[in-house]
């Protein structure tokens, strides 16, 4: 506790300082690309304590309780409802979380820049050939490779750059 260290300040500056209540700044982050090129793991990299994530496959795996990437079509409706919800959070800025990250394949160009466009974010691109998606499925998906094999086809017919 050294006096010279002491700086007077506002309330609402205080709270920015130490990005509380919605006062910090967050930085807002798009993270798109096929199936399995590794969108989630490079969130896992960047992100820290009390960052918000907006992850299909997490919020699946959350609502249902089965295991992870499996996704029972019934949810669908519920699970967007949940993901609709957190991106106008991020909107708005509401929250005290750090930043944000929206995880998503998003292969339709004007569709992801919309959404970034809206939600103030970088877009951040995870670049990774259609083979090797598809090996990734077949290494992490068990079962479910298959299928996830086909949605980065998909995703792959999709794709505009």
């Amino acid at each position: 506790m050294n006096p010279s260290n002491v700086e007077l300040i506002c309330f609402d500056c205080h709270n920015k300082a130490h990005k509380r209540y919605g006062q910090g700044t967050h930085h807002v982050y798009l993270v798109y690309g096929a199936p399995c090129s590794g969108k989630s793991t490079l969130v896992r990299q960047m992100m820290h304590r009390g960052d918000l994530i907006v992850d299909m496959d997490l919020l699946f795996y959350a609502v249902s309780g089965c295991n992870l990437y499996d996704k029972p079509d019934q949810l669908k409706s519920d699970v967007f409802a949940v993901r609709s919800l957190l991106l106008d959070r991020i909107q708005h800025r509401a929250g005290r979380w750090g930043d944000a990250y929206i995880v998503g394949g998003y292969p339709f160009k004007l569709e992801r820049e919309e959404l970034a466009r809206k939600l103030g974010a970088e877009l951040i691109f995870c670049d990774l050939p259609e083979e090797q998606c598809k090996a990734n499925a077949r290494t992490g998906r068990g079962n479910l490779a298959k299928a996830w094999e086909g949605y980065i086809e998909r995703w792959f017919d999709d794709y505009q750059a």
